[in-house]
């Protein structure tokens, strides 16, 4: 996983990109193949925003949050981003069992419809 960091009016801190890069990596289970995580950091007289833009193989994920902590905006944003990965990841199982279940039990004995026939007595 890649995280480039970029910071606006506020100067770079070691603090918050090793708890940021160690929150993440927890997320790192959800993803398959190359994940690019773009975190930029904003400072706007006492309130901080923070907004995280992550691009894995198959969705874009994009969060953020505004709160004059900006450890709390790395909770909140983290909790987001796993909750959207987490409902990406359960509509993806549901869609995949429901092709299955079309392609499984399609016209699964090959049989044509019976037509009635009366009898005469």
């Amino acid at each position: 996983m890649k995280i480039k960091f970029t910071y606006s009016k506020r100067d770079p801190s070691k603090n918050v990109e090793q708890l940021i890069t160690k929150k993440l990596a927890k997320l790192k289970k959800y993803f398959r193949g190359n994940v690019i995580a773009e975190v930029n950091i904003k400072a706007s007289g006492k309130s901080h925003a923070m907004s995280m833009l992550v691009n894995s193989a198959r969705n874009n994920y994009n969060v953020s949050s505004v709160n004059g902590d900006m450890y709390k905006n790395i909770d909140v944003c983290i909790n987001k981003l796993k909750a959207q990965v987490k409902k990406a990841k359960m509509e993806y199982r549901t869609d995949s069992k429901k092709i299955n279940e079309k392609v499984a039990f399609s016209n699964r004995y090959n049989l044509e419809p019976v037509e009635e026939v009366e009898a005469e007595l």
